[in-house]
């Protein structure tokens, strides 16, 4: 979505518009993040950092 914004080039629409996050991941994102951040198709497979 930000290189459409930024360049004004149509984009397909991203992974993640088409799946759901669950409140627990969602609740992992910091405070100040939210609403700002994007979580990584890895993190919301589940995934935990090594």
């Amino acid at each position: 979505m930000e290189v459409e914004r930024e360049t004004g080039v149509k984009q397909p629409p991203c992974w993640c518009t088409r799946v759901d996050f669950s409140p627990g991941l969602l609740a992992r994102v910091p405070e100040a993040a939210r609403d700002r951040a994007c979580i990584c198709e890895h993190c919301a497979r589940g995934a935990r950092p090594a």
